[in-house]
């Protein structure tokens, strides 16, 4: 069963940005039949990055230290999980794109 989500407002404004030709990209990416392999290696980019904040000395770290790891942790997992959202949306930007021109055709 596939996850439902829901983009972000920043997520959706990013797709707005790229052109056709990177949402078409990005859509092939999504629809290629290996793409669970690709979401399994992001999967196993999260825990790498979850696992190597948690091992982290805390005593040894200063708490700005330790917030910077942290803060950089998420980050990384966050822009991994925004990358698999917007091949997602992808396909709904084209087709909202397709839409909009086909209103202003007529």
């Amino acid at each position: 069963m596939k996850k439902k989500f829901a983009l972000t407002s920043e997520q959706r404004l990013l797709l707005e940005k790229l052109n056709n030709d990177q949402l078409i990209f990005l859509q092939g990416v999504k629809d290629h039949k290996n793409f669970d392999v690709f979401i399994g290696v992001m999967n196993y980019l999260n825990n790498y990055e979850k696992n190597s904040f948690f091992l982290e000395n805390e005593e040894k770290l200063t708490p700005d230290a330790l917030y910077a790891k942290h803060a950089y942790a998420r980050g990384g997992m966050e822009k991994l999980s925004t990358l698999r959202n917007v091949m997602s949306g992808s396909s709904q930007e084209l087709e909202r794109r397709e839409s909009e021109r086909k209103k202003e055709a007529k």
